[in-house]
């Protein structure tokens, strides 16, 4: 067998700290959207007990603390300064799924259990209801949602060698490892695919088939079979794409080859010989037609037609980073850096012409497009704790102010609304998350005041948003 190293798709970063398990179980909770002030989120008792992966026989301790409750939820605090009056709209479409550590942190050093979250929202004056539905998820799972969006796959740490003990600690030194469990949206069901502790992570195939590394399982009948022959998989893989549609992985090799594996027949395609920026990011269109090789240290993007194998090379006039397609495949949107600072870098793919709409001293981030891809929504940060949020039209160049705050030091948008027209964002006024005021926000477009949906103070602040179309049945 040859040797190879492979990266995962990551929807967010293993983060791996500490030692020890700390876990409790989670809480549903609720808040309403009014005027009051807000202090922590309500406990509610009469809500569907949630689901706990299988025991492993580690020891949890349990964290007695708990958010004082809430009926009530209100602005952000005075220094949030919205530019533009709100339009009335209709209420929040769809259902919110996210990833909170609820517990109130007594040691950061403590590994993290998490919980998988739905809220879902209602009219501005109504409660949103927000209950866990899987309960028990150590460590810093690896997540994925099928491409129907109909199940979510994510990753559980758990006793390898059956010393009793899981944390990330136990990760590092090879006596713990990660399973993957499935949770299907249309019927709650929760399951487990791995039990062997697997690698080579990458992602979903189609709604009934996940890659695991080079292999693939059935998630009905949890059934393998080989993607590629492993005598086949080109050697020193540097990093590697799996398509949004999962029928191609794109590799870079450590040669600077760029080729495309099929995942049905296992056929690799060399599209490229000479892509050696170790930094080259491989960014799929949505359609999975075509292919984005970004090379920051010779400013230059290279557009791939995955179909007819034709390259398109664009110089860049310096750096760009953290590209994002537009859903309609028609715009690739990125942060570039200016002499003074960065900027926000916008390319039409019909014409392969681009444009600067923003530069800024400080740093853009948090690049986000619309469901419709009307719109771009950004995060700018410039001096220490100074945030602010914007919206960019695409078809008129408007740049709409949102919101902005000099009491910012976590932040960062969080989902799109299915029908284009709110905001979710997440703010944490100080460095660490304890004994800090932060939350879950929601914003209208156009402006005007953001409300608060949750109350995280205090917690780890909570990843792995998804604001999806509204399942109809469970």
């Amino acid at each position: 067998m040859k040797p190879m190293t492979f990266s995962f798709i990551l929807l967010f970063s293993l983060l791996l700290m500490g030692c020890g398990v700390e876990g409790e179980t989670a809480t549903a909770v609720s808040t309403a959207l009014s005027t009051a002030v807000p202090t922590r989120v309500a406990a509610i008792t009469n809500t569907p007990t949630p689901t706990q992966p299988p025991s492993t026989n580690t020891p949890m301790v349990t964290d007695t603390a708990v958010a004082s409750p809430t009926n009530t939820a209100t602005s952000l605090p005075a220094t949030a300064v919205p530019t533009i009056a709100p339009t009335p709209l209709p209420p929040p479409p769809g259902e919110i799924y996210f990833f909170w550590d609820s517990k109130i942190i007594s040691d950061l050093n403590i590994n993290p259990v998490y919980s998988l979250y739905l809220a879902t929202p209602k009219e501005i004056s109504e409660r949103w209801d927000i209950q866990p539905l899987v309960e028990q998820i150590i460590g810093h799972p690896q997540v994925g949602l099928s491409p129907g969006k109909t199940r979510f796959a994510f990753t559980i740490l758990e006793d390898k060698n059956g010393d009793g003990d899981v944390s990330n600690e136990g990760y590092d030194r090879g006596l713990d490892a990660p399973n993957i469990f499935t949770y299907t949206l249309t019927d709650g069901e929760f399951a487990r695919l791995t039990s062997e502790y697997f690698s080579g992570y990458l992602g979903w195939l189609s709604d009934n088939e996940l890659a695991v590394g080079f292999r693939a399982i059935n998630t009905n009948d949890f059934s393998w079979r080989q993607v590629i022959s492993e005598e086949n998989v080109p050697d020193e893989i540097r990093n590697n794409a799996l398509s949004p549609d999962g029928s191609m992985i794109a590799t870079h090799q450590n040669s600077g080859q760029v080729s495309l594996i099929k995942t049905r027949t296992g056929e690799i395609i060399t599209i490229a010989n000479e892509i050696g920026d170790p930094a080259t990011e491989m960014i799929w269109s949505a359609d999975s037609q075509l292919l984005a090789l970004n090379q920051p240290s010779v400013n230059q993007l290279i557009l791939v037609n995955t179909q007819s194998l034709e390259t398109i090379p664009v110089n860049l006039s310096s750096p760009i980073r953290y590209l994002v397609w537009s859903p309609d495949n028609r715009h690739i949107a990125a942060v570039q850096e200016t002499p003074d600072g960065t900027g926000l870098f916008l390319l039409n793919n019909s014409d392969i012409s681009s444009q600067v709409p923003l530069t800024t001293q400080g740093q853009v981030y948090s690049l986000l497009w619309s469901p419709d891809s009307s719109q771009l929504a950004m995060a700018i940060t410039e001096r220490e704790k100074e945030a602010s949020m914007h919206v960019l039209d695409i078809e008129s160049g408007e740049l709409r102010d949102l919101w902005q705050s000099t009491e910012s030091a976590r932040f960062y948008i969080a989902d799109w609304s299915p029908d284009s027209k709110w905001l979710l964002f997440f703010n944490g006024q100080e460095w660490s998350p304890q004994d800090d005021e932060a939350g879950i926000y929601l914003i209208n477009k156009n402006g005007g005041e953001s409300y608060l949906v949750l109350d995280t103070s205090g917690s780890r602040d909570p990843i792995g948003f998804y604001w999806l179309p509204e399942v109809t049945s469970r």
